[in-house]
């Protein structure tokens, strides 16, 4: 109701201030300057209640424009500020992870050297058998070389033939126990020399 009151107020206001203001038909003489002037601020002025009321409004406006700037500015900081926590937030959390990720790559890349070099000594191991193992099967071949070069120089100073040794099987031939490590296990070999 208030509100009424006031914007019909304003109304009549504004009415009677934007209304030019007729000539006084008092006389119909050419005035002189200075009663013109007197007509001039006769129908310029304003009633007081209607200017402060026009000066009352101005003022409320300038206050809500001032108080909507302030506010629209402190949203905007306040987003601003959350904005800057996110980003940090989210550096940090991204700095940690990438840390945890070349601790996590680096205790890899240990691993793998480790098992790495440990292939490596398994496979010197197997080597180095193998040769034993070749070694000693070239020594057995040397020694059956001599034995039947032994042989033959005993048939050769008989003068008589060597006779053919029947096939029994596994059972007629000799053979040579020979171990392969393999790690931590050895199994056994068997060769029919």
């Amino acid at each position: 109701m208030e509100e009424e009151k006031v914007e019909s107020e304003e109304e009549a206001v504004n009415k009677v201030v934007d209304e030019p203001s007729q000539p006084s038909p008092v006389s119909s003489e050419p005035a002189t300057p200075a009663a013109s002037v007197l007509e001039k601020d006769v129908r310029t002025t304003t009633p007081p209640v209607v200017s402060l009321q026009r000066l009352e409004t101005k003022k409320k406006s300038s206050l809500i424009k001032a108080w909507e700037e302030s506010e629209k500015t402190r949203a905007e900081n306040k987003a601003e500020r959350t904005l800057a926590k996110i980003a940090s937030w989210e550096n940090r959390k991204k700095a940690s992870l990438e840390v945890q990720l070349k601790k996590f790559e680096e205790k890899l890349e240990n691993k793998r050297s480790a098992y790495i070099e440990k292939m490596k000594n398994k496979i010197a191991i197997i080597h180095k058998e193998a040769d034993e193992q070749r070694a000693f099967v070239e020594a057995k071949k040397g020694e059956q070389h001599l034995k039947v070069e032994e042989v033959a120089a005993k048939h050769r100073a008989a003068n008589n033939t060597p006779k053919k040794k029947k096939n029994i099987g596994c059972f007629g031939k000799k053979y040579v126990h020979v171990y392969l490590h393999d790690g931590n296990n050895e199994s056994a070999c068997f060769m029919f020399v």
